[in-house]
């Protein structure tokens, strides 16, 4: 603790005043693994220097937010005298503006088992999106590391959505791979990775991308050795070597059941780091970069992971190593996957008729139509492959950032699925033509009973063609209110997908904040006067007596809603009930109200009519 000279203590703040100016950082999925272990040494100087102040800015997706508090207040509690601001937010618009930095790690995550290309189309509007926001909000000198999966081909999608940044501005990160590669030479060796330099990963980071130690250099006991000299193991370093790179991160998955998050926060620092500060003499490092230009015969217009040094912040290939037939057919074949995934990329960009922002607000609410291309079956394969991949990947990067009590989630209630909600309407669903989406007018019972994992939509016309009906009926739930509009319940996609239309209003809830809604039974408790919404939460009615929940049981006329609907005219009055048990063919009429303050009655009968008086029962 500082004191003045006359005794009186000095106020310490968070922040320390420094000559040079804060940069402004941005980190993506900010509030998952990945980052929470990146932050703290970003936020204390071992990234962009020790002398150099920095603005933190964090983005996630808003279901995000709540945890992403956590991980401010963290960093906050560090007090780290170079952090002078922290800037959590879900807006593009504040969290691209003036960036000096951009580390883009926030994407649909990788899961055991799910196809690459899978993965690919979910990433390109997000990268798309990101793209252009460092367009419209960066400063064009902003360095660009972008570590979301598939890597290669996120940046070159983000890079070629920021036309007036310089392609030489972004850059992939495989240095994580290249962490690993030393790894393995240093333990063959016996040795600690600081003795072994100048590996080099090739192409993709992927299982194709090529560890390549033809060029690297082992200290041992002081004496620098070429490393297939140092490890005299020709074979290894050709076969199981390789196949360990390529396949370390599957295995840490299967092993963990998570993602690499500690290696690849430490790969990203070293990334950060050497374009900051560049590399030693002598030394390269891989990173994936713009493939034009090059000197190794790797096709153009890739981001294809290349031995760099760096100086002022620039790259620079490594020209003139020489490249052996093996290494030449490793190099082509990451080449290949490259090429095809930025082809594909490029297919699925061209489907795209709306430019989508992280905040996913679809600006307009025309859709073009899309057709259900090689018949139902294949539509219907096509659904369920998306909606199972997507539901599980989204379920991961939740349970990732959270424990306890707070892992027991519902898969409808990750804002990821507006991706996949999007790419239905647009690439493959029935042609829409939305007037909005909102919740039932006040006056509505249904404002009592809503649920907005399961949102209604409100269209004003369908496409009619059989295909579209089939697709209709599979994937959504139809009801007509009394004025005629369709009304549709888009259950698995949309929960969270309504905050993707403008004048929407929808709100996560957890399901503990609302009664359970499975039968009619429950529905005719929550319709009644015992409950009232308050602050998105249905709570008891204070003019209850007692707290407890009346037993309410309809019988067999009330199991399909509309039966249950035909036989209340209106909702009773059930503030004092304690019990009730219905069977036959019973009708309810208005201003009933029910007082069974004992334990059970049992009504029965042949259309039973109780209409405009009140029932009083007392046993």
């Amino acid at each position: 603790m500082e004191w003045t000279k006359d005794g009186q203590q000095r106020r310490q703040t968070l922040y320390r005043e420094r000559d040079s100016e804060p940069i402004r950082v941005l980190v993506t999925g900010a509030a998952g693994q990945i980052a929470y272990s990146l932050l703290f040494s970003i936020a204390k100087g071992d990234v962009f220097g020790k002398d150099q102040p920095v603005i933190l800015l964090l983005l996630d997706i808003t279901p995000m937010l709540p945890v992403l508090e956590g991980v401010v207040m963290e960093l906050q509690d560090c007090a780290l005298p170079l952090l002078r601001e922290i800037v959590p937010t879900d807006k593009e618009e504040v969290a691209f503006k003036d960036l000096d930095a951009a580390i883009l790690v926030g994407s649909m995550p990788r899961r055991e088992g799910m196809e690459r290309k899978d993965l690919l189309k979910a990433n390109v509007a997000i990268f798309k999106s990101q793209g252009s926001a460092l367009e419209k909000y960066a400063k064009k000198t902003v360095k660009v590391l972008v570590v979301g999966n598939p890597a290669n081909t996120n940046c070159l999608i983000a890079a070629k959505s920021a036309p007036s940044i310089p392609k030489e501005n972004f850059s992939c990160l495989t240095r994580l791979d290249h962490n690993r590669a030393r790894s393995q030479v240093a333990m063959r060796c016996g040795i600690t990775a600081t003795n072994v330099k100048n590996v080099i990963i090739w192409g993709n980071h992927s299982s194709t991308q090529y560890p390549d130690v033809h060029h690297c250099l082992v200290n041992m006991s002081g004496s620098e050795l070429a490393c297939f000299e140092a490890i005299k193991d020709d074979a290894w370093l050709k076969g199981d070597f390789i196949a360990t790179v390529q396949q370390r991160g599957a295995a840490v998955i299967k092993a963990r059941k998570l993602s690499s998050a500690m290696s690849a926060a430490k790969a990203i620092c070293d990334h950060m780091r050497d374009i900051w500060s560049g590399t030693p003499e002598g030394e390269f490092i891989s990173m994936g970069v713009y493939s034009s230009g090059n000197s190794y015969g790797v096709p153009e217009d890739l981001i294809y992971s290349f031995p760099v040094q760096i100086k002022g912040k620039s790259w620079k290939i490594v020209e003139g190593l020489t490249i052996n037939e093996f290494s030449r057919s490793k190099m082509e074949a990451t080449a290949a996957e490259l090429i095809e995934e930025r082809d594909t990329a490029v297919s699925f960009l061209g489907d795209q008729a709306i430019d989508f922002s992280s905040a996913s607000i679809i600006q307009s609410h025309s859709l073009n139509k899309g057709a259900a291309n090689g018949g139902m079956a294949q539509f219907q394969e096509m659904m369920r492959q998306q909606l199972e991949s997507s539901m599980n990947a989204e379920l991961e990067k939740l349970l990732d950032s959270t424990e306890g009590s707070d892992r027991e989630v519902s898969r409808k209630d990750f804002e990821g699925f507006r991706n996949l909600f999007q790419r239905f309407l647009q690439v493959k669903g029935p042609s829409i033509e939305w007037i909005k989406i909102q919740r039932p007018p006040e006056e509505s019972h249904l404002n009592k009973t809503y649920n907005t994992n399961v949102p209604l939509v409100l269209m004003n016309s369908f496409n009619t063609d059989e295909d579209t009906k089939k697709i209709l009926q599979k994937y959504t739930h139809h009801r007509t209110l009394d004025g005629g509009q369709n009304v549709v319940q888009l259950e698995t996609a949309v929960g969270a997908a309504i905050k993707c239309f403008d004048n929407a209003l929808g709100i996560n809830v957890p399901r503990s904040r609302f009664l359970p809604v499975k039968t009619t039974s429950d529905l005719l408790l929550v319709m009644s006067n015992l409950y009232s919404l308050d602050a998105g939460s249905l709570t008891m009615s204070p003019r209850r007596e007692f707290p407890t929940t009346p037993h309410v049981k309809l019988g067999s006329s009330f199991t399909k809603v509309q039966e249950y609907v035909n036989r209340f005219e209106s909702i009773p009055d059930m503030l004092e009930l304690d019990h009730l048990t219905v069977s036959g063919d019973v009708t309810l009429g208005k201003n009933v109200s029910l007082k069974f303050v004992s334990s059970s009655v049992l009504l029965r009968g042949l259309s039973v009519l109780f209409n405009h008086y009140f029932i009083f029962l007392e046993l």
